[in-house]
């Protein structure tokens, strides 16, 4: 069995890490991936004989570590915090807060039920495709889009629940005072 399994890492390991790399940013995040899945390879070597598609076998095992690896990760929150203090003249005209409230989003993304969560977060954050995300969570195009779709909705109600906001012509938060009722 072993002989088996040592083929098999030497015919698959560099398609599966080409295949975990193109759906992991970091390169580092990828390698850690690509580890996890070899380690349950070899926990599920007794399977190996039962198996007629090996490389079917290793997707199937590659796409479930890459969805458990983002659905265990945590949202990185970058330490910005929305200011205090609202800036209200018009001195700072040419300044944006998209980074501010981006910042705050991200905390509240986290508040989100997992099926919004995950498949905004692959899109946003990652910037996968709505064909990829459907494809890794075993969801619709639709599906993807509707639950990127829902998730931008309720993530602009709780900004604008929370705070009164003015965007210029491009989308970028020029002016926002926090109402006394959330914004953390």
């Amino acid at each position: 069995m072993a002989v088996e399994l040592d083929r098999i890492v030497e015919q698959y390991h560099q398609e599966l890490r080409r295949f975990v790399l193109k759906r992991v940013a970091s390169r580092f995040d990828a390698e850690d991936v690509l580890q996890t899945i070899w380690i349950k390879v070899v926990r599920e070597e007794n399977k190996l004989a039962d198996v007629t598609h090996v490389r079917g076998w290793l997707y199937q095992i590659a796409r479930s570590t890459i969805i458990d690896f983002y659905r265990k990760r945590k949202v990185e929150i970058p330490d910005a915090n929305v200011p205090d203090t609202p800036i209200t003249g018009m001195e700072h005209a040419e300044t944006n807060f998209n980074e501010d409230c981006a910042s705050y989003l991200l905390r509240e993304l986290q508040g989100l039920p997992e099926k919004y969560q995950l498949p905004f977060w692959l899109y946003v954050g990652e910037e996968w495709k709505h064909r990829q995300i459907s494809s890794e969570l075993n969801l619709t195009l639709s599906g993807s889009k509707t639950r990127v779709q829902r998730a931008r909705r309720q993530l602009k109600e709780i900004l604008l629940n929370c705070c009164d906001v003015q965007f210029d012509a491009y989308g970028n938060v020029v002016r926002y005072e926090k109402r006394n009722v959330c914004c953390a």
